[in-house]
């Protein structure tokens, strides 16, 4: 947010093509990932900001499978499930930076931390680049994807121009941690931009009708291992 007396801002999100429904195919459209609802909600948080925070929020959606033809589209994208509406720019990487060839911002924003989009966002004339940084795939560290030494020395270059946002304590803490201090990292929690906005009823996990202890999308940095061992310590429990 602004503060003492800064002068409003204008900033650019840039997010893909897999996070609204407008821009996906219709067989893959529907609740998504995480990461999805994470990219519309902080959209739909920074266009409510007041005008002397934000003057502008300008959206460009990256496609590199199935970008419009021709040009770069205009198009309306639902957020929030229909609860808002954001005018945005859709396109390949090339029909955007045409679209766009001397626009400048102060921020710019991408919606994850994958190297495509860090690439693209790179292009842009701004004054400060952050990336939201929802999982592990990073290039360093022991759970990343695999990649050349060529690759990562790459990926890592064009990340020390962004500061990560990073979705968790943990995620901060493993990019300090691996980053060797490299790459400048904050918690910025998805509940901080509404990502639970409206909040859901209350949850009773001691109540008869819950039996099972559920794990959501199971993996190493999670835990697993712990999760593994508690359900073979406790057989009376469904896991």
């Amino acid at each position: 947010s602004a503060c003492g007396g800064r002068a409003a801002m204008d900033l650019v999100v840039v997010a893909t093509f897999e996070d609204f429904d407008e821009t996906l195919e219709k067989r893959l459209r529907g609740p998504g990932s995480g990461r999805k609802h994470a990219t519309q909600a902080l959209v739909s948080h920074l266009v409510q900001q007041p005008d002397e925070h934000v003057r502008q929020v300008d959206l460009l959606i990256l496609d590199w499978k199935s970008p419009p033809k021709g040009s770069a589209k205009e198009m309306k994208v639902s957020l929030r499930r229909g609860a808002v509406e954001k005018l945005g720019h859709w396109g390949s990487r090339e029909q955007l930076l045409q679209r766009f060839p001397s626009s400048a911002w102060d921020v710019a924003i991408s919606s994850s931390s994958r190297r495509i989009a860090l690439d693209f966002v790179g292009q842009l004339k701004v004054r400060r680049r952050v990336a939201m940084a929802h999982g592990y795939d990073l290039p360093f560290g022991p759970w990343g994807q695999e990649h050349t030494l060529e690759q990562i020395s790459e990926f890592s270059s064009l990340l020390e121009n962004f500061e990560l946002f990073c979705a968790s304590r943990h995620l901060m803490e493993f990019v300090e941690k691996w980053g060797e201090g490299r790459f400048p990292a904050r918690c910025c929690y998805a509940a901080d931009y509404g990502y639970f906005d409206p909040p859901v009823a209350p949850m009773a996990p001691w109540e008869e009708g819950h039996t099972h202890v559920t794990f959501v999308s199971p993996c190493p940095e999670k835990g697993l291992s712990l999760f593994l061992g508690l359900a073979k310590s406790m057989p009376e429990t469904q896991f």
